[in-house]
């Protein structure tokens, strides 16, 4: 992705097949750390929610942001989801199709995982989405990783036309949201 290589390949998918997949992969493989951390998928539209893009994207960015999530939440809450954020108000989702656009968008389609976890401090936010950075200082690596997931995060939303933003305070958690423009797709 960095170098360029990685090609977007669009298809029709469903995003909340997306979430379910995501979310029971990663419930399933973590265990819940012995139920000491409470996590709600939160989805507004009950039917499929058909998006044109690229399907690998969507889940990478989704299954990134959650597993980070679990990694550093030991106890409380983790929130998933997505909302729709109306820009027009007759826009109604059932029996249609959206597509990723930059103009002229229908609605914002806002993914957003919220945790309740370690939290990262205001002077470190502004590194988290770069390559092969680590924001946690203590000696001894409890989280390790490699510094790629959040670049990559970065870099496939922009790829879509997103907006990535994050809310973080020290011990009181962390809430990254993307916004997504979408149109109707014919």
């Amino acid at each position: 992705l960095h170098a360029g290589q990685y090609q977007f390949v669009e298809s029709v998918f469903d995003l909340n097949e997306v979430f379910y997949s995501v979310y029971d992969k990663l419930i399933n493989k973590r265990n819940l750390k012995s139920n000491s951390v409470h996590c709600n998928l939160s989805m507004p539209v009950t039917h499929e929610f058909l998006i044109f893009s690229d399907p690998k994207a969507f889940k990478y960015i989704i299954n990134n942001l959650f597993e980070n999530a679990l990694k550093y939440t030991e106890k409380g809450e983790i929130k998933i989801g997505y909302r729709i954020n109306e820009k027009k108000a007759d826009v109604s989702l059932t029996g249609k199709k959206f597509k990723v656009c930059s103009e002229d968008f229908d609605f914002e389609l806002e993914i957003f995982v919220k945790d309740s976890g370690l939290g990262i401090d205001k002077s470190e936010q502004k590194f988290i989405f770069d390559f092969f950075r680590n924001v946690e200082k203590s000696k001894i690596k409890l989280y390790r990783g490699t510094g790629l997931g959040l670049a990559i995060v970065d870099k496939l939303a922009h790829k879509l036309g997103a907006k990535i933003e994050i809310e973080s305070k020290v011990n009181s958690g962390t809430h990254i949201f993307l916004r997504i423009p979408l149109k109707e797709f014919v």
